[in-house]
């Protein structure tokens, strides 16, 4: 049986440390989009925080309305 000769790997060169995958302004940037998004969401849950507050007193005066209807004239 005849052993297969495989061609030489050159050398891989390595990264530098000093190099980075981002400058510095991008990291500024998307700490701004990811403030921007929490102040969304924060936003979005105090809005929806309200609605359930309304909903929840709205159906407390519909329950006094329909026990004031099912007593009758006094």
């Amino acid at each position: 049986m005849e052993k297969m000769k495989l061609p030489a790997v050159p050398e891989l060169a390595l990264i530098p440390i000093e190099r980075r995958s981002l400058p510095e302004a991008d990291h500024k940037q998307e700490s701004r989009k990811i403030r921007s998004k929490r102040k969304e969401r924060d936003s979005a849950a105090r809005g929806l925080i309200a609605v359930t507050v309304a909903s929840m007193m709205l159906n407390a005066v519909m329950a006094v309305i329909i026990y004031i209807l099912q007593a009758g004239p006094i």
